[in-house]
């Protein structure tokens, strides 16, 4: 697939779109997945893909065999994302998680095993997506919006820093982490040293 400096204009990137437009699902999968094989970075594609994959799942009857057997490739899956991501190997650790996404998109526990492992492979931004994902699907989680308030923060997106920190706060009144972060943000007016200096509490 020809690369061009916009991921944005990518054919297939077009064309996945209107695919999922058209809720020609199967075929929006195939062409947002080709599009992030040579844009692994372009976040926007992801969220499309994950909606994609939603999308088909819910308009699809399967079968009790295809339920059985989709659980046994998630499984075997699992077992082999599990031995790349301890071996710190995480490209294929994050492609086999993936997979197992693709296959059952609305799995809170597999989103939050990819997000942690492009956390752990210090790609926050495809964490971002994919934490934004779950808050799409459950929006109190709290393990999500924990994790999401700290990288906005990081991200120096502080708008959105301070809000997901309160809502978390609603939710754990006791976040020692979320209580720091709307601190820090409220206090920055009055810190010299201005943005880069300032760091979430752990």
């Amino acid at each position: 697939m020809e690369q061009k400096s916009n991921p944005q204009d990518n054919e297939f990137y077009q064309k996945g779109l209107q695919a999922l437009k058209k809720n020609n699902y199967g075929y929006a999968i195939e062409l947002l997945r080709g599009v992030l094989e040579s844009y692994p970075e372009f976040t926007q594609c992801r969220h499309y893909l994950l909606k994609a994959a939603r999308e088909n799942q819910k308009s699809k009857n399967v079968s009790i065999i295809k339920l059985v057997l989709t659980k046994i490739t998630i499984l075997l899956l699992n077992l082999k994302a599990s031995y790349f991501y301890l071996q710190n190997k995480f490209d294929p650790a994050i492609k086999l998680q993936e997979g197992i996404v693709l296959l059952n998109p609305a799995n809170i526990s597999a989103l939050h095993r990819l997000a942690a492992f492009f956390y752990k492979a210090n790609n926050p931004n495809n964490a971002v997506v994919v934490l934004e994902e779950i808050i799409f699907i459950d929006k109190m989680n709290p393990a999500a919006l924990k994790l999401l308030a700290r990288l906005y923060f990081q991200n120096k997106n502080y708008v959105k820093a301070k809000t997901t920190a309160k809502i978390l706060l609603d939710i754990s009144p006791r976040d020692f982490e979320a209580e720091n972060i709307i601190k820090d943000i409220s206090a920055l007016g009055t810190i010299n040293n201005g943005f880069d200096k300032i760091k979430p509490a752990t």
